[in-house]
């Protein structure tokens, strides 16, 4: 447990990452970097969501299955990802933005 604490603490700040599902090395960037790029390049955001809040964590894949369930999260899921701090803490953030006239 000890290394798994101390591989968190070492993780911070740090924007590489390894993804196995990729199996490759990832880099991510946190949102205000993200929006000072697309600000340099004359965008605007007009929204932005966070994505998978909490479906990625329910360990039981047999309830994914039931279609009244998974209408349900998905209603959950498109709330918690338009509000804070939800939408800050996501494990993805979608970003809508349009180019300045």
């Amino acid at each position: 447990m000890g290394n798994l604490i101390e591989g968190a603490l070492e993780s911070i700040g740090n924007n590489k990452e390894y993804s196995g599902i990729i199996q490759s090395d990832i880099t991510t960037y946190p949102f205000d970097q993200l929006s000072a790029w697309l600000d340099e390049i004359g965008y605007e955001i007009v929204e932005h969501f966070g994505i998978h809040n909490i479906y990625g964590y329910i360990a039981d894949n047999e309830i994914k299955i039931n279609e009244e369930w998974n209408s349900n999260i998905v209603k959950l899921e498109l709330e918690l990802g338009n509000q804070s701090p939800y939408k800050d803490i996501a494990i993805f953030t979608h970003i809508i933005a349009r180019k300045r006239t």
